[in-house]
């Protein structure tokens, strides 16, 4: 004769029900794995924003800084003319070094405006330089926008470029 079970104490009776919530309660640890997830992706995507700001402005520091050296580059010999071709009569080949410096700022400013950044002239540096300077340094300093999910920071951005010019001897003629 078979027993028809309707008491709670009835053998496999509660298997059913605390399966079900096991299946619940993976379910929920699955959503915090996915939820930790994007967090650690949002965080990734911020820093690889932040690293591509930072490129962009030592990329464009580094191109002002070339601008600059070039312009040193054609410059350089006409510190060396003779301020007086005759006397009275002032060479037009000669430059000061004072304008020989403002004409290099200049150059690095357009340079850094050229590629997206605003530099000013405390930016642009002679690093060891006494007499006739063949070292330039430009720093860009900016802010960068870095986008985190919900919100737009601010984040502020140091970049540096330095370049030389080559200086060759002219042939004694």
């Amino acid at each position: 004769m078979s027993q028809i079970c309707t008491d709670r104490r009835c053998p496999g009776r509660g298997r059913a029900s605390a399966s079900r919530g096991e299946s619940g309660q993976a379910a929920l640890m699955m959503l915090a794995v996915v939820a930790v997830m994007l967090a650690c992706a949002a965080v990734l995507f911020a820093f690889g924003n932040a690293l591509g700001a930072k490129g962009r402005h030592q990329r464009a520091a580094e191109l002002a800084a070339i601008s600059a050296a070039q312009m040193m580059r054609d410059l350089y010999p006409r510190l060396f003319e003779p301020p007086f071709v005759e006397p009275d009569l002032p060479n037009p080949r000669h430059l000061e070094e004072s304008k020989f410096r403002a004409l290099v700022v200049a150059a690095a400013i357009r340079g850094g405006r050229r590629n997206g950044v605003d530099l000013e002239p405390r930016d642009v540096t002679f690093p060891g330089a006494g007499c006739a300077p063949t070292r330039v340094t430009v720093r860009v300093r900016a802010n960068a926008r870095v986008r985190l999910p919900g919100k737009r920071e601010a984040m502020r951005v140091v970049a540096g470029g330095v370049s030389s010019v080559p200086i060759r001897r002219r042939p004694r003629g």
